[in-house]
């Protein structure tokens, strides 16, 4: 029983210890004006190049964004993208920033082209961890507008540390009631 009661306190001591960091939580929006890069239409585009390299945020800010004095009007820096490629710092804006690691062609027609997948939003906080967001990319034909969103979550690192702990304690709670 001793040597249960140590290996949970060194547990929960590790538990804490590497947990200093929050994830980034919450979602945000933009839109804009873009450009094909390559090709005749959203048909058979390559890319998207952002007119202006900016978009401005559009809708609910929520989270530790809206928490870091983001809101809709606000202006943020984004980057052309290729479609299927990873890349670098898509966007950024009061202190985060996004890479975008992997995009799906949802839909691609001469007016619609809808994209989606997964990034790492990062923060020059240094109290918030990156954490694995999810995107939607959507721009139309008609005025060459697009719109943006990005939400992200607890992490998977985390949510398996945290499972991690509870089945702990429930071994914790077993133990004691066999001792009882």
């Amino acid at each position: 029983m001793k040597k249960f009661k140590i290996l949970l306190m060194a547990c929960l001591l590790v538990a804490t210890g590497s947990a200093s960091a929050l994830p980034i939580t919450g979602s945000l929006g933009f839109s804009g004006s873009y450009t094909l890069n390559g090709g005749t239409s959203l048909a058979d585009t390559s890319g998207i190049n952002i007119t202006g390299n900016t978009a401005t945020i559009t809708g609910v800010v929520d989270g530790v964004f809206a928490t870091a004095g983001i809101t809709a009007g606000d202006t943020a820096s984004y980057s052309d993208f290729i479609l299927g490629a990873p890349t670098a710092n898509l966007w950024s804006i009061g202190g985060f920033s996004f890479d975008l690691t992997k995009m799906i062609v949802d839909f691609q027609t001469s007016n619609l082209l809808a994209l989606s997948g997964i990034g790492i939003i990062t923060s020059t906080n240094s109290n918030l961890d990156p954490t694995l967001g999810n995107w939607t990319f959507t721009a139309n034909s008609f005025g060459g507008n697009f719109t943006f969103s990005s939400s992200a979550g607890v992490p998977e690192p985390t949510t398996a540390m945290l499972l991690g702990i509870g089945l702990l304690g429930f071994g914790a709670l077993r133990k004691l009631r066999k001792a009882a």
